[in-house]
């Protein structure tokens, strides 16, 4: 029984210790928006789009204006 006890004791320890350490969701992502916003990790040359692609792109973006948007969407969504 005590042997039991103390193995949880110390189980539960190590879990705490490696949450608290652990960094929280989404900073790691932060930072590198925050690096590449201030020019450190951001790329040297723009990378425009191939000929190709840019007018196949343009072309589906004002595609997406051929069709109102609902003023309400139904969702098939469980979590209502």
């Amino acid at each position: 029984m005590t042997t039991r006890i103390l193995f949880s004791a110390s189980l539960f320890l190590a879990c705490t210790a490696t949450l608290a350490e652990a960094p929280r969701v989404g900073t790691t992502t932060q930072e590198w928006i925050d690096l590449q916003k201030s020019g450190v990790e951001a790329p040297e040359d723009d990378r425009p789009l191939q000929g190709d692609v840019a007018k196949r792109t343009y072309q589906r973006y004002l595609k997406s204006f051929e069709t109102d948007v609902p003023e309400q969407f139904e969702s098939e969504s469980s979590l209502r």
